[in-house]
């Protein structure tokens, strides 16, 4: 007889004397399979089932005495120990409670009594040999071995420490924890098998009834090493002869295991995979119910494994309470739990360092090693080796890289998604191979020579690509993004909306890569400040995701983002302030802290406190993104340096001109060597230090300053951009604020033009609307034009007064206080002081801004009151001058 489990023919034979006896042959059949010598002694069985000695004589005698032996064993000393009760029986043998009957301290332990017999001093002395490697593996999180030995029959036993815990899928399942703290835990679990493998043990059984989490949350894996010392033992140590994959636990069990191949630490890793699967998804990679032993193996050996997201997301209406969501698992989590059970051996990770690495990185947000594919490599090769290449071609490599990863995880299904995969990369290494210097004799060659190149080939009729529109709809769409990144929009539309078109043409219009199209036109509209364009696409993409992925699926919490970002925009701050928090909520909850999506929530509440005019909360909002950024990404990725530009310029409007001149400047320096002199967010901190100057009283570099960002604006832009009309408006307060006739005038005309075009544009309620009207407003007043400027003045504050979140804006100080002086040259004293009195109270919540301003204001009215002889009032605003 082999060694096949017992549990294995018990299950089978047990299953088969339920039924008639003309029918008990077809059903060993159907179960056993094509295994001729499993049926042939479970049929062994059936045919002396009458016998009174029944399963175990016909076994052997060897089986009858071991269980025997168990109940026997109940309330007798092993050694040191007396047998409590039983706690576990399996094919290898039985677990028991013990505990110490010397006397000499308390201690309760776990027996394992090994269903062999160790028959000559041979082996004998290397099951010690090896129990003595077992007993000196000690670390935190294994249970340890603490003694052993033989019965009088040489049947082994080993005493281990009593671990009481919960199988770690249990005990996710029961407490329902996040995705992070799953895999946290579960890098734990990878540390102690690497450290086990360091000290050349091989547990070969891993599966969750063996990791146990204990009361207070911590790891602790048992029977470490066990598989393999009785495999050795079994076998003689006889490398060729290894136990039958049985004596294992099938589901758990690798290919190589199957095969009963030699066993490496290979086949822990796999295990891994498995039980990583099961704690993520409450199910295994294979289903093995109803399935003969053959039918299992040929599944184990020959078929690819669910991907768990899929197999999440078949059960997920059964659990709507489960704090992981299918699209949680999807790319990353999919990939790294495929690598893990890869077939072969050679492409697993190859240890188990390396998979709690690759978790790490997920954790982190870093590009996890099981998505690089060969060709993807080879373009991280191209990279590395030619260093003359622009950083922005970093770009053009994450999106490719992001790109090919995609598909090819859906490759992994669809053998159309396959093909495509290779076309569509293929391209694109042709592609970045044109980035290569040494093609191009030394020079240095720019990401937006290869697209532009790349652009008129698409648009090349006979391109091959015209064959595949579906492949072309994919691969403009990633050229679109890249473009977008760059800050060039023209060609970033002309790309992303070919993409469209051709989707829907090929009706893939209900697919992930149309919502990441959908998603990249939102942001596109959202730098273009089309708003109204923005919102169609918004609505369109937040329905698709909530179809594919559900509610609360991080792509759903991105849109929902994007439609917080439109709201914002058109003014409605409050309604766009609720939702951000929503999302920073359910974000923090599924993502934790340190995703660049929750810090980006962040970023994105303190935007909208800004355009509240709250400035030191918005502040406080940028700070806390930046530092979770710089800690997390280091201060010089895209979005670190794109936060230092939002505190410069908070800092520029709170008129702490010192401290953000450094801030602002690190911006520039930094952004311009990524992403380029003329992106737009460059031009932003650009325009931004011009205003410092402004300021800093430095009215001549000011001025030149935003003249050459309003250029830029122009070209790169446009003359209609609402970017553009900002540094227009600013031009025109500096030129107010230079004084003299010419100067004055072009103010008022570039003023003129911002109102007009903002209305058309925006509407006269809408925030900047409004603002370039104060601005125009101004320029009416150095011109002496109180009658214009008061009438504007006026306007802008009914406005204001009609909505609930400009009541107290900051900038309405400077419009009282003008009033207030319109109305001491028209002599209205009465009206000017109601004036000011209001400005105060508003000046009251935001005792930082305008106090210059208010002083001059008060100087205004002491003057007046001199000439008056009035000393009471007099002293009154002297006050203010404090």
């Amino acid at each position: 007889m082999d060694k096949i489990t017992w549990r294995l023919i018990e299950d089978i034979f047990n299953q088969a004397i339920k039924l008639p006896k003309a029918q008990q042959s077809a059903y060993i059949t159907q179960a056993c399979g094509t295994d001729t010598e499993l049926f042939h002694k479970v049929k062994s069985l059936l045919d002396n089932q009458n016998n009174a000695t029944k399963i175990y004589d016909v076994i052997s005698k060897t089986a009858a005495n071991f269980f025997t032996l168990q109940e026997s064993l109940i309330g007798q000393n092993i050694g040191n120990y007396r047998v409590i009760k039983s706690l576990a029986k399996g094919g290898m043998g039985s677990v028991f409670l013990a505990e110490r009957a010397d006397q000499q301290y308390q201690q309760q332990v776990a027996i394992k009594l090994i269903n062999t017999q160790l028959a000559d001093k041979q082996t004998q002395n290397a099951f010690r040999t090896e129990r003595q490697i077992l007993a000196n593996l000690q670390h935190a999180n294994i249970s340890r071995l603490l003694d052993g030995g033989t019965l009088d029959n040489n049947m082994p036993y080993l005493v281990m420490e009593y671990v009481k815990g919960e199988p770690i899928n249990s005990y996710c399942h029961n407490n329902n924890l996040s995705l992070k703290a799953r895999l946290t835990l579960f890098k734990k679990v990878c540390h102690v098998v690497q450290y086990a493998h360091q000290n050349l043990i091989i547990h070969c059984d891993l599966k969750p009834s063996n990791i146990l989490i204990t009361a207070t949350g911590e790891v602790k894996l048992l029977d470490f090493g066990i598989s393999k010392l009785i495999v050795q033992q079994s076998s003689g140590d006889n490398e060729e002869n290894p136990l039958p994959t049985h004596a294992y636990s099938l589901a758990y069990s690798s290919p190589e295991q199957i095969r009963c191949e030699p066993v490496s630490i290979m086949a822990d890793i796999y295990a891994l995979g498995v039980v990583l699967f099961e704690m993520l998804t409450q199910q295994r990679p294979f289903d093995l119910n109803n399935k003969n032993l053959t039918e299992s193996k040929n599944l184990l050996m020959n078929v690819e494994p669910l991907l768990a997201s899929v197999a999440l997301k078949a059960a997920s209406t059964a659990d709507s309470t489960n704090k992981i969501t299918a699209s949680q698992l999807c790319g990353d989590i999919d990939a790294i739990i495929n690598k893990a059970l890869e077939k072969s051996a050679t492409l697993r990770y190859q240890s188990a360092s390396q998979f709690a690495d690759d978790i790490n990185n997920f954790l982190n947000c870093q590009l996890v090693t099981a998505r690089v594919s060969p060709r993807s490599l080879k373009l991280v090769k191209l990279f590395k080796r030619n260093k003359t290449i622009s950083l922005t071609s970093l770009l053009l490599f994450s999106a490719i890289v992001s790109f090919s990863t995609t598909l090819w995880l859906q490759s992994i299904q669809l053998t159309k998604e396959r093909d495509r995969s290779a076309l569509t990369l293929s391209f694109f290494t042709d592609m970045f191979n044109e980035l290569d210097p040494n093609k191009e004799k030394g020079q240095n060659v720019l990401v937006r020579e290869v697209l532009d190149k790349t652009s008129t080939a698409l648009n090349n009729t006979e391109h091959s690509l015209k064959q595949h529109p579906d492949s072309e709809a994919i691969i403009r769409s990633v050229i679109g993004n890249i473009y977008l990144e760059l800050g060039m929009l023209l060609p970033a539309e002309q790309h992303l909306h070919g993409a469209m078109s051709l989707f829907q043409q090929q009706a893939l219009t209900h697919s992930p890569a149309y919502l990441n199209l959908l998603i990249q036109l939102t942001r596109l509209y959202a730098v273009q400040f089309e708003h109204k364009k923005s919102l169609t696409i918004i609505y369109q993409s937040l329905a698709l995701s909530k179809e594919l992925y559900g509610d609360n699926a991080p792509h759903t919490l991105g849109i929902m983002s994007n439609l917080a970002g439109y709201l914002n925009m058109q003014g409605d701050h409050h309604a766009a302030k609720t939702l951000f928090e929503e999302v920073y909520l359910e974000r923090l909850k599924t993502l934790g802290e340190e995703h660049i999506d929750t810090i980006a929530t962040l970023k994105n509440i303190g935007i909208v406190y800004h355009w509240l005019g709250e400035y030191d909360k918005a502040n406080e909002y940028y700070r806390n993104a930046y530092h979770l950024l710089v800690k997390t990404k280091g201060e010089k990725h895209p979005a670190s340096f794109s936060i230092l530009s939002l505190i410069g310029s908070v800092l520029q409007t709170m008129g702490q001109y010192q401290q953000a001149l450094p801030i602002i400047k690190q911006h520039i320096e930094i952004a311009t060597v990524v992403l380029g002199e003329n992106h737009h967010e460059v031009l932003r901190s650009m325009h931004n230090l011009a205003d410092v100057y402004k300021g800093l009283g430095q009215l001549t570099p000011a001025e030149t300053l935003f003249r050459k960002v309003l250029k830029k604006r122009q070209e790169h832009l446009g003359s209609t951009h609402i970017e553009t009309l900002q540094t227009q408006k600013k031009l025109a307060k500096l030129l107010n604020k230079t004084g003299g006739a010419s100067k004055l005038e072009e103010a008022l005309a570039l003023a003129l033009s911002t109102v007009n075009t903002n209305t058309n544009k925006l509407g006269e309620a809408h925030p900047d609307t409004l603002s370039s009207l104060q601005t125009l407003a101004n320029v009416y007043l150095s011109q002496q034009q109180h009658d214009k400027a008061r009438k504007l003045y006026l306007k802008i504050l009914a406005i204001r007064d009609n909505s609930n979140e400009y009541q107290n804006h900051p900038s309405s100080i400077t419009i009282y206080l003008n009033l207030a002086s319109i109305d001491i040259n028209n002599n209205k004293i009465t009206s000017a002081e109601k004036m000011f009195k209001q400005a105060i109270l508003i000046a009251e919540k935001h005792p930082k801004l305008h106090q210059q301003d208010i002083k001059q204001s008060a100087l205004k009215f002491i003057e007046y009151y001199r000439s008056q002889n009035n000393e009471t009032k007099v002293q009154d605003f002297q006050i203010h001058l404090i």
